[in-house]
């Protein structure tokens, strides 16, 4: 047995040898061993990551009693001054009942938009599927970052096509008795309300929110007017009213225009363009997009540091205006010829890169757009016509050399 393994050991190492001189052979008989990559068309976008603080316009509600609180009004609905946005119960049962009722009315709601006899037909079905999947893709997203405010929109416009397709597949047109056993239930459990309540309404218009961080009175307008990267040190180590977030019952915001600030520096402010529009992502919002412009750079002479104020009146759906957001700022996009770092050299004082043509190598000129982590974008040497072909230029599809030894204009690979 003994014999048998040395032998099979033996027999082993031969193969080794053997395939190594093979390559070996290979490698004398083809020349340099270079690696290659074709230059292909890329679009990417320049993004900066910071710490962001939400400034707006905000009025408080104080909550005039205690006991339990029934909210009316939803997060981010427009409301008139006066409207009725906030109901507390002396008696627990009786809120308990409000939200029986509320969960009713959103029902009344939800079925009165799933009705298919207003313009749906059987042929919709394959759409109404994408958009459930569309849907639970979404809801994966906010259930990822924690963005309740959104995952309960999403379910809700689940609940409108689920019952879109149970009603085509089913062929009926609208659920007109579910609507009024609905109504009915309303109208028993209203009358079961016995208790004494407090009613708190809007007092003025805006967009409802049920509850309040305690920054209300610190995060203002009025502050940003006066901002300085000193007091904004001094304004995000704020600790939060909590007179406010416990006596409340909910807040307006009195206007559609809110603001981010954030932190740079001198460095990095070549970035930015005062009046420029920039997207702005929200990662813990399931990455919303918004449009925001850069309206005011605050300065300071005595320091480096450099405030970035941006504005807008956009308010998306399932966005979670928390006081401090991590977002990304887009601050351009570049479109050319991606291709490896490394694969850039310096001849003659020209950056270029090495590429193959045919079998022989040639230098062609770069220009770097942008740096996309390990790979650079490099212009097209034509942009209105990105499949031109460049003779001194890095053209599309073009071969280029990665990495290799011995390498140099003119050489012939076998």
């Amino acid at each position: 047995m003994v014999k048998n393994a040395v032998k099979q050991i033996a027999m082993a190492l031969l193969s080794l040898a053997i395939i190594f001189y093979i390559v070996l052979q290979l490698m004398l008989s083809v020349g340099s061993t270079v690696e290659v990559e074709n230059a292909v068309y890329h679009e990417a976008n320049a993004v900066v990551e910071v710490e962001a603080y939400l400034f707006r316009d905000e009025i408080v509600l104080s909550a005039d009693s205690a006991g339990t609180k029934c909210y009316l009004a939803d997060d981010g609905e427009k409301v008139t001054a006066d409207t009725e946005v906030c109901v507390t119960y002396t008696e627990a049962d009786d809120a308990t009942v409000q939200e029986q009722i509320k969960a009713l009315r959103t029902r009344i709601e939800i079925l009165e938009q799933s009705g298919v006899d207003n313009g749906y037909s059987i042929s919709d079905h394959k759409i109404i599927e994408g958009n459930i999947s569309d849907l639970l893709l979404d809801f994966g997203k906010d259930l990822a970052y924690g963005s309740y405010e959104g995952m309960g929109k999403v379910i809700t416009d689940l609940l409108i096509q689920e019952n879109r397709r149970y009603a085509l597949t089913q062929t009926v047109s609208n659920y007109g008795m579910q609507i009024n056993a609905c109504k009915t239930e309303i109208a028993y459990l209203e009358s079961t309300l016995t208790g004494e309540k407090t009613v708190t309404k809007a007092g003025t218009a805006g967009y409802y929110y049920s509850s309040a961080d305690g920054y209300e009175d610190i995060f203002t307008t009025d502050a940003l007017s006066l901002l300085t990267p000193d007091s904004f040190e001094s304004l995000i180590s704020s600790s939060p009213d909590v007179g406010l977030m416990n006596g409340s019952a909910g807040k307006i915001v009195t206007s559609p225009y809110w603001y981010l600030v954030c932190k740079t520096t001198r460095q990095e402010l070549g970035s930015y363009s005062s009046g420029a529009d920039y997207r702005i992502v929200f990662p813990y919002s399931s990455d919303v997009e918004c449009g925001m412009t850069l309206t005011k750079v605050i300065t300071q002479t005595d320091s480096d540091d450099i405030l970035l104020v941006f504005k807008t009146k956009t308010m998306p759906e399932g966005m979670t205006y928390s006081r401090k957001q991590t977002v990304d700022i887009i601050t351009g996009n570049y479109a050319g010829l991606k291709i490896t770092a490394s694969a850039v050299r310096v001849l003659d004082g020209i950056r270029g890169v090495y590429v193959l043509d045919g079998n022989e190598v040639v230098f062609k000129k770069v220009r770097i757009l942008y740096e996309d982590g390990g790979s650079y974008i490099c212009a097209l040497p034509d942009d209105s016509d990105k499949c031109h072909i460049s003779q001194s230029e890095l053209s599309l599809y073009d071969l280029v050399i990665v990495s290799g030894t011995d390498i140099y204009v003119g050489k012939v690979l076998k």
